[in-house]
């Protein structure tokens, strides 16, 4: 994907936001509209295209995978000014490898901080070998394209020189939006030793495909969304095709969706009785065994998955698929603010701790011991400096900290679930407050004016909700009925068309005609 450097003649504030994903990139386009002028903003992202990952499961049973990668192209076109004398956006591919107050470190070479109005649509810069996706069609023809925007440059790799004064590997940040997200569950996780470009991400879910097709024997660990989608899809798809597989599925709770009204769990419930799944519920699995027996496992070869509870309760498969849990990805805000982030990156449950305003919340009981791979303890921006006056027995926080906000799956949100539609709400709400303090600062003239007194709003979560599909023509969905009252909610199963075009929302919401998809890509 391109980096889009804008023309000016000067900056006057930046906003960076990590991860995106669908609430960071949400945040993003919402800021890119309302931010005062002259201020800036860059979206950091490290995949090439956008990855739907609500469709993964399905297009890894049925094909298509190159359906849930979507170029970011279209959203770029989306981040328009207030006036022609701001900055224009940029959105730039690569990975965030650490933050600092005030800086944000890339793994590659991006450029200039700030380029200005000498910077012609014609200049290229050199990126020292770094791999680029331009997220233009086809992912075997990168950078073939060039955006017609008249106040954007598009920077790209060449083998023309330019002066390496105009090239960094790290940008400026006066607000700070942490967006990214959480590991999904194994199935989900593409390979983090590869590109993360389009067309790793099609090969991933593809191999995918071709390994529930050999397999007979399935065992899908996890009794949530994505387990039950995977099982009901899997056993719909073979069914259909008069090759039916052995699928069971073993959850840990009592009860299917546990977060959700009984009668989704009883429609789920039915839904996998009635494609033959076998439903085991009450029972965990022996994952610390089970993943080192994955690890060494040949294609074809049969594993025994056995229960925690009971050792001698056991079940053979040829594939698993570990459907259980998300990490969420918070070691960057660790090391950079371990007072925000309880228990430490290393730790499952390091959510980053956020006020109802979604700006950090450190603790004020003192700095967490956060341990490198090799036992040592990190040194951290704000362990020992997050304090305007460390050594006086009332403590206050550093109020740079006051303009980081954290949104989505990584965040500790009142007992929010973690899906898309929560983490697209507290985008709402982050970037309203950005927009308010950046009205605030350039009313005062000043980044260190004193920002108490601007009133933010506040987030709270809604009741939980969503669409789970039960097989190839089926969905239980549990929504919000306002005609039942505020925060109501009503559950409903529904018949779908097997002709399934509901990724097309995701290329249209950003920026793409789904007809573009025609060529495979």
């Amino acid at each position: 994907m391109a980096v889009i450097i804008p023309h000016s003649k000067s900056f006057a504030r930046s906003v960076v936001v990590l991860g995106g994903s669908y609430s960071g990139l949400h945040a993003a386009e919402l800021l890119s509209k309302h931010l005062p002028p002259n201020w800036s903003l860059t979206l950091i992202e490290r995949n090439s295209h956008f990855n739907h990952v609500y469709s993964f499961p399905r297009l890894a049973v049925t094909g298509n995978s190159h359906r849930g990668f979507v170029p970011y192209t279209g959203m770029s076109q989306s981040f328009k000014n207030n006036c022609t004398d701001q900055p224009s956006h940029r959105i730039i591919n690569a990975t965030v490898t650490r933050i600092s107050m005030g800086r944000i470190y890339l793994d590659r070479i991006v450029g200039s901080d700030c380029p200005t109005a000498s910077t012609t649509d014609s200049q290229l810069v050199r990126f020292h070998d770094a791999e680029v996706d331009s997220g233009y069609g086809s992912s075997n023809e990168p950078i073939t394209k060039q955006l017609n925007h008249p106040h954007h440059s598009h920077i790209q790799p060449s083998d023309d020189s330019l002066s390496q004064s105009i090239t960094s590997n790290s940008i400026p940040w006066d607000f700070l939006v942490y967006a990214l997200g959480s590991q999904p569950s194994h199935p989900l996780q593409l390979p983090s030793n590869q590109p993360r470009t389009k067309l790793n991400g099609v090969l991933y879910l593809q191999n995918q495909k071709e390994r529930i097709a050999a397999a007979e024997k399935i065992v899908v660990v996890g009794g949530g969304a994505l387990g039950i989608q995977y099982a009901t899809d899997i056993a719909h798809r073979y069914k259909l095709l008069n090759k039916p597989k052995s699928i069971t599925l073993i959850h840990s709770r009592a009860r299917l969706m546990p977060l959700f009204k009984p009668e989704v769990h009883a429609k789920a419930k039915a839904a996998l009785e009635e494609l033959g799944v076998r439903l085991v519920l009450g029972e965990r699995v022996d994952l610390r065994n089970l993943k080192s027996d994955l690890e060494q496992q040949v294609p074809g070869e049969i594993v025994t998955v056995r229960s925690l509870n009971d050792p001698q309760m056991t079940w053979e498969a040829d594939l698993v698929l570990l459907c259980s849990g998300q990490v969420p990805n918070t070691r960057l805000m660790a090391e950079f603010c371990p007072l925000a982030v309880p228990g430490g990156a290393s730790s499952w449950e390091g959510l980053i701790k956020v006020k109802r305003t979604l700006q950090l919340d450190p603790s004020t009981l003192g700095p967490a011991p956060i341990e490198s791979p090799t036992g040592q303890a990190l040194r951290c921006e704000c362990a020992s400096n997050c304090y305007s006056s460390p050594s006086s027995t009332s403590r206050t926080l550093d109020p740079s900290l006051q303009r980081v906000f954290a949104i989505g799956d990584c965040t500790d949100a009142f007992g929010a679930i973690k899906a898309g539609h929560t983490g697209w709400n507290q985008a709402e709400i982050a970037a309203k407050n950005i927009v308010k303090l950046a009205n605030q600062i350039e009313k005062a003239g000043c980044l260190s004016s004193d920002l108490s007194s601007v009133k933010l709003d506040e987030y709270h979560p809604g009741p939980p909700m969503i669409k789970l599909t039960l097989g190839l023509n089926r969905m239980v969905t549990q929504l919000s009925n306002k005609d039942l009252g505020d925060g109501e909610v009503e559950v409903e199963e529904k018949i779908l068309d097997f002709n399934d075009r509901s990724w097309t929302y995701a290329w249209v919401n950003k920026g793409i005609s789904a007809e573009d998809v025609g060529d495979g890509w």
